[in-house]
């Protein structure tokens, strides 16, 4: 069997779960191919391919929020916003989480970029 490229396995993998195949087979089968394969080393980067390709083929993009303290209503308004601008998503998913060695502000990362708007990152780009 002839090896596929990353974002194919990516793309096939997405269409496979939206179909409605079950998720454990369909997750089976990749862990099997990536042994298969010898492409254990690109877990990673597999994994964020899926990501992009679910956001691209369903339009729902998923943002992990870190920040330093509970988001209002306005800041996630906010970034919902800036993210459904930026990335053309239908449809913006924020999944908050309190991060203690943030002094302050929040990090937003997505499949394919990081929003750093913490105070740590202010503070040393001053420093600089």
């Amino acid at each position: 069997m002839a090896k596929i490229s990353r974002r194919r396995l990516a793309k096939t993998v997405v269409s496979e779960l939206i179909a409605g195949k079950p998720q454990a087979r369909v997750i089976h089968s990749l862990a099997a191919y990536m042994v298969e394969h010898k492409m254990a080393h690109q877990t990673e980067m597999l994994i964020g391919d899926i990501t992009s390709e679910y956001a691209r083929q369903t339009g729902k993009l998923t943002v992990e929020v870190s920040s330093a303290y509970q988001l209002s209503d306005a800041i996630r308004g906010q970034l919902t916003e800036f993210f459904t601008k930026e990335t053309g998503a239908e449809k913006v998913v924020l999944h908050e989480s309190r991060d203690q060695q943030l002094i302050g502000g929040l990090v937003a990362r997505t499949p394919d970029a990081e929003l750093d708007l913490s105070v740590r990152r202010k503070l040393t780009k001053l420093r600089a």
